[in-house]
């Protein structure tokens, strides 16, 4: 009788450098627009469909359990994938390749928008046109990633129930947050800030969204040192970054310590989804592999599919309000027709730089009315 072929492990992968792992994946970083869930489709894309690193189910998997761990799941996925081709010193190096655009991007975002504060008028409809068209992108890979998590009836089941859960949730959170912008307080300790950060790192279980409203009531509470409508802005420019969309702490962080302040922040919050996998991942990789514990993972991607649909449609919503001045407008039409175009051109045209010119387009689309003002 035949034994089953066994499932990979990294010791049956070709083994990578850490320098030649940190470049494949800061190529990664460098096309990582879209926010988690376009991330996270580009992954699977390129290293299991293409590539073959891992077999589908495998992936499946993984992408349940680090889903149900706190932490961005598209980095958390990076660090996993550089474990099986590097060891510790793969998972390190791609971790920091994948993030390494986008907190740099970041940092000078954030030091641009103090220096140009007082014109940030000018790039709001370049903002408002930019998360519209990233909300079309980020609707189409929530539905990628909902279909391929639910293929029978009771995954099928478990991920709608996720899905209107986390919409009754997330709109309760949403109505519970302060609207009124509090005036600029005093500027918090670097500890502080690397505290704040790793706080929202180890509490944001179901994805990087789930840190939004921990590090808000931090930044903008009774405590904080930032406006709302500044938060609000932290969002908006992580959103078109190539980025884990978790990288508006460095946003957060420079806006309470400067340069210090922004990596002290962003250490913190990524620091959980770095050590999950260097210390924990052998241990995960013999709970993947335990075949009582398949229809638990199963069910956990369910619903994280559920999830992430759920917070891609509260998000398009709250993209396509024009907001101007901190304050909700009546839907426009030309955020939704950018919303509706987006999903129509990532749906036919998968190419690893279709998200960036879609934010190309978008930002000249919302341009184009100061040009002629």
């Amino acid at each position: 009788m035949s034994c089953p072929t066994p499932i990979p492990t990294e010791n049956a992968l070709s083994q990578w450098s850490a320098c030649r792992i940190g470049v494949r994946f800061f190529h990664f970083g460098l096309r990582a627009f879209g926010g988690p869930t376009a991330q996270i489709a580009m992954l699977h894309e390129e290293l299991v469909v293409r590539d073959a690193w891992v077999d589908e189910t495998r992936f499946r998997r993984a992408l349940a359990l680090y889903q149900a761990l706190p932490g961005p799941e598209a980095h958390e996925l990076c660090c996993w994938f550089g474990m099986l081709r590097g060891g510790r010193l793969g998972a390190i190096a791609a971790g920091l390749g994948f993030m390494l655009p986008g907190v740099v991007l970041m940092l000078l975002a954030s030091w641009l928008y103090l220096q140009c504060r007082e014109t940030t008028g000018v790039m709001q409809p370049m903002l408002v046109a930019v998360q519209a068209a990233i909300a079309g992108v980020i609707l189409r890979a929530a539905w990628l990633i909902f279909r391929r998590m639910t293929r029978t009836r009771v995954t099928l089941c478990i991920a709608i129930i996720a899905c209107l859960t986390m919409l009754v949730l997330q709109t309760s959170l949403v109505h519970a947050t302060n609207e009124a912008d509090a005036a600029l307080r005093a500027a918090p300790s670097t500890v502080q800030l690397f505290r704040d950060g790793l706080w929202g790192g180890l509490t944001s279980f179901g994805g990087a969204y789930v840190a939004i409203p921990v590090l808000e009531a931090t930044a903008t509470g009774s405590a904080g040192w930032m406006e709302h409508t500044q938060f609000l802005d932290a969002i908006a420019i992580a959103s078109v970054l190539p980025a884990p969309l978790v990288v508006f702490a460095t946003f957060v962080g420079f806006m309470g310590g400067g340069v210090v302040g922004a990596l002290a922040m962003t250490v913190g919050i990524f620091l959980p989804a770095f050590s999950f996998t260097l210390i924990g991942h052998h241990f995960f990789e013999r709970i993947m592999q335990m075949p009582r514990l398949h229809a638990l993972l199963d069910g956990i991607a369910a619903a994280a599919a559920g999830a992430v649909v759920a917070t891609a449609l509260l998000l398009a919503v709250a993209a396509l309000r024009v907001r101007i001045g901190g304050h909700s407008e009546d839907f426009a039409l030309t955020p939704l027709l950018l919303c509706m175009g987006a999903m129509l051109v990532a749906s036919f045209y998968r190419r690893a730089w279709t998200s960036a010119l879609i934010v190309a387009f978008a930002a000249l689309v919302g341009a184009i009315p100061t040009f002629f003002s």
